[in-house]
């Protein structure tokens, strides 16, 4: 997550440069694409009106995390009163085993990191999707280091559990 301020960067530079990444991040945290876009959108809206303070920080990429796990939350709150069902089923698909025990696998995963708190699920996605140490996590997330260490502890032992069953 390279984040050095380049001289003169416009906010339309830095947001090219930083959407793909903010994607994927959403997307690790949220397990959604469409989610994912959304908030990513509403991240870049929020950085550019605070851009003025924003681009002369060398903590943007950290700041720009911070506002779409925030925003996530936030969604995930909202998402919890107002659930939309399906009234069909979806049709079925043929595929071959070794993909349908894979997607399986990674069903599985998503839907135990999503069941993590917000806060766990975060630490896990930065930790071992991005690959940053407990250091630069609590930097990001304006945490003491401790505390990252012990939200990743629990986080993993949930998990453990989780897929265990």
């Amino acid at each position: 997550m390279e984040d050095d301020p380049a001289p003169g960067e416009t906010f339309s530079q830095y947001a090219g440069q930083v959407r793909p990444t903010l994607r994927q991040s959403a997307f690790a945290l949220c397990g959604n694409w469409y989610t994912a876009d959304d908030v990513v959108q509403e991240t870049l809206m929020i950085l550019h009106r605070r851009w003025h303070v924003v681009e002369r920080s060398a903590g943007r990429a950290g700041y720009a995390h911070v506002v779409m796990s925030h925003l996530l939350a936030h969604e995930h709150r909202c998402l919890q009163k107002a659930r939309e069902q399906a009234w069909d089923p979806l049709p079925e698909l043929a595929a071959d085993a070794d993909e349908i025990d894979h997607a399986v696998d990674r069903l599985v995963l998503e839907k135990a990191l999503a069941e993590l708190p917000t806060r766990q699920r975060t630490v896990v996605v930065l930790h071992y999707w991005f690959g940053l140490n407990s250091g630069e996590v609590a930097r990001m997330l304006s945490s003491p280091p401790g505390t990252v260490r012990s939200q990743l502890a629990r986080a993993l032992a949930s998990l453990r559990v989780a897929l265990q069953e």
